[in-house]
């Protein structure tokens, strides 16, 4: 593995999941999709001023729309999604939720002729396991629109994750840029479409909010971007699995949440699966599909 596929892996394991706390913390002071739309447009328009500064070329027409349908899918349908539901729900049904997105990946990526193969399958179902253990016994009751929405938000970020490796995408940063701007504006438009409100914003929301910009949207989702591009689609989509324990360790020490031996349990389960989803796929098979993620029109 090389260091900057570890260091991408680093980087959406944990800050990502810091980011279930700060989430927490911004809805404190910004509505759900206001909060993602204006924090993405924000980490999206520091990117384009540094891209413009470096005078990188703008790409081309068709390269820029296929950049705003996948942000759409994946900020707006699968990140605000789960911001509007946990207005109702407890953080445990979020977590069982995002942590299905492999597994949705998996389904897609087979669409495409590239199902995952031999331990990938077993650690993809150990990390689903590890996140109903790491939940169970908690509260799972929810609004049946906000199970709803939980139900789409992972199909629409894991579909759209899949589908940027199909089609032509713009180079590196501007991959990133493009995708939150985009879909930073449209997740704003859709807030106030449904009548969100910004009136009064605590301090510690301004400055989780700002956390999610800088470390979520700028450093961690351009991580992301690169996993995308470099490395085995169940490999890119663990961080949902490993997620919801940086999130537990945080909200132990910042939240005096309580952890238990089901919950060192389930970490156990969990890190078994991403040994085994980090685990080389040797062999023709392996070769011929990492030549067909080159992406097409």
């Amino acid at each position: 593995m090389s260091p900057s596929v570890l260091w991408s892996l680093i980087a959406v394991y944990l800050i990502w999941g810091s980011t279930y706390f700060g989430m927490r913390v911004a809805l404190t002071g910004f509505p759900p999709f206001l909060q993602g739309g204006l924090r993405y447009m924000a980490a999206g328009l520091i990117l384009l001023l540094f891209l413009k500064l470096r005078k990188v070329a703008w790409p081309d027409r068709q390269q820029t729309l296929n950049a705003a349908m996948v942000g759409i899918l994946l900020t707006v349908v699968g990140h605000g999604m789960v911001l509007y539901a946990e207005q109702d729900v407890s953080s445990a049904v979020a977590a069982i939720a995002v942590g299905v997105s492999p597994v949705w990946a998996a389904v897609w990526s087979a669409l495409w002729g590239r199902a995952p193969r031999g331990t990938e399958w077993v650690g993809l179902l150990l990390g689903v396991v590890g996140i109903v253990v790491l939940n169970s016994g908690k509260d799972l009751s929810a609004a049946p629109l906000a199970m709803l929405a939980l139900i789409i938000a992972p199909m629409s970020w894991s579909f759209g994750t899949v589908w940027s490796k199909q089609i032509r995408m713009p180079e590196g940063i501007m991959n990133t840029a493009l995708q939150i701007f985009f879909g930073g504006m449209a997740s704003a438009l859709v807030g106030l479409l449904l009548g969100e409100k910004i009136t009064h914003v605590p301090s510690q929301a301004w400055v989780a909010f700002w956390y999610l910009v800088v470390f979520g949207s700028i450093i961690a989702y351009n991580a992301f971007m690169y996993l995308v591009r470099t490395v085995s689609t169940p490999l890119a989509m663990s961080y949902a699995y490993v997620n919801p324990i940086v999130a537990l360790m945080v909200g132990h020490f910042l939240g005096g949440e309580t952890i238990t031996l089901q919950s060192i349990l389930a970490c156990l389960l969990i890190l078994v699966a991403v040994v085994l989803l980090t685990r080389p796929q040797g062999g023709p098979a392996q070769d011929q599909r990492q030549k067909s993620d080159s992406p097409s029109d």
